[in-house]
Formats: C-alpha cells, sequence, structure tokens
C-alpha cells in the first residue's frame, strides 16, 4: 500500500485555506485603505485640473486667483531674441512690419485654457502680447470701452494687447475657451499677470 500522506499533506478544502493571524489581517485592511486613500487623491487631483472653475461666476481673488492662472497656462516654449536695430520687414503684399528692439528679449509661447463658467482676473500684463483664439469664445471687458462694454472673442480673431492694455477674459459659455499667447518681456524675465481691482463702472463679478 502507498504511504498515507502525513496530516499536514492531505488536501482538501479546509487544507486548501489558510487562516490568516490578527496581525496579517490588520496590515492587509491598512495596505488597502492606504491604496483607496490614493486613488481618492489621484482622481480629486485629475478633476480639479480639468474642471477648475466650471462652477464659479466670479473673478478669483488674490492669492488665488494668481494660483487659478497658473493652472490655466501651459508654457509651449521659450527662446531669445538677439537686438534688433531696425527690425523691419516688407511682407509680400508690401506692407510694413517693424519690430524694433534695442535689447535682447525673451519670447514665450503660452496655452490659456478657459473652462466654462471661469474668468480670469483684471489684469495687465508685464510685457506686450498677441493673442489667437484656435478655439471656444470669451467675452473680453476692457474700461477704455463706453461703459466697460464686453466685446465676443471667437475663434480665429487675433489681438495685439500692449502691456498698458488693462482688461479681463470671461467665459460663460458651455464650451472650454482656447488661446495661443506670444508674450515679450526682458531677456532674464517671465512675463507676468499683474492683477488689479475691478475698474470703476466695470463688473466685479462676471458672469
Amino acid at each position: 500500500m502507498p504511504d498515507r500522506p502525513e496530516p499536514d499533506q492531505m488536501s482538501s478544502p479546509e487544507r486548501g485555506r489558510r487562516k490568516l493571524s490578527a496581525p496579517t489581517l490588520r496590515h492587509a485592511y491598512v495596505a488597502v485603505a492606504a491604496i483607496l486613500a490614493v486613488v481618492a487623491l489621484v482622481a480629486a487631483a485629475v478633476n480639479g485640473s480639468s474642471n477648475t472653475g466650471s462652477g464659479q461666476s466670479a473673478a478669483p481673488k488674490g492669492k488665488r486667483a494668481a494660483e487659478y492662472y497658473k493652472r490655466l497656462r501651459t508654457i509651449i516654449g521659450v527662446c531669445g531674441l538677439p537686438k534688433l536695430p531696425a527690425g523691419l520687414s516688407t511682407l509680400t503684399d508690401g506692407t510694413h512690419f517693424k519690430l524694433s528692439l534695442d535689447k535682447p528679449s525673451r519670447v514665450t509661447f503660452v496655452k490659456v485654457t478657459i473652462v466654462p463658467g471661469a474668468s480670469i482676473p483684471w489684469h495687465h500684463h508685464s510685457g506686450p502680447f498677441l493673442i489667437e483664439l484656435i478655439s471656444g469664445e470669451v467675452i473680453d471687458y476692457r474700461p477704455n470701452r463706453p461703459h466697460c462694454a464686453g466685446k465676443a472673442l471667437k475663434a480665429g480673431h487675433v489681438v495685439f494687447e500692449p502691456n498698458t492694455q488693462i482688461h479681463t477674459l470671461a467665459n460663460p459659455f458651455k464650451v472650454p475657451a482656447v488661446f495661443y499667447v506670444v508674450a515679450w518681456s526682458p531677456a532674464k524675465l517671465q512675463p507676468t499677470l499683474i492683477q488689479l481691482k475691478p475698474p470703476p463702472g466695470c463688473p466685479a463679478s462676471l458672469k
């Protein structure tokens, strides 16, 4: 007769289930809880970055506004421009184009997204900006217009903004607005958004 297997080698449903000690079970629960917490944090971060501002109709203020604007923008590239004493060109249709610099400067290319219901705080820029809206629509409010009237900018609009231009952009529509920015600044400085209080007669809360 073949040898009878030892009790600890016998196969049975009960033998196939290894009992876990209380400390092992506690460790397992803690590990699972930690994994769920990490997943929840990641999901919140993703939702926050993609939906930030979707429920707000007022322009963010103070430090919150600065942080909000940082989340809106993505720097695509940065390059230096040499000194351009003349900078004069003639386009193929005879148009005269001039970009003159008496010192080297920095050019920054930025992509900005304004989600539905959000707005950029009242501001002006540290240097000139060239903006092209590539999708969606925004309302551009400026105090130098009668009654601080808003103007709709749609995909394809191109706007040049000198550094003295005060304005805000709001997206009261149902789709995100995306635009590209070309910003000029001193060679060793990044372009900045200088936040301001709403000018007199202009909306403080944009809807």
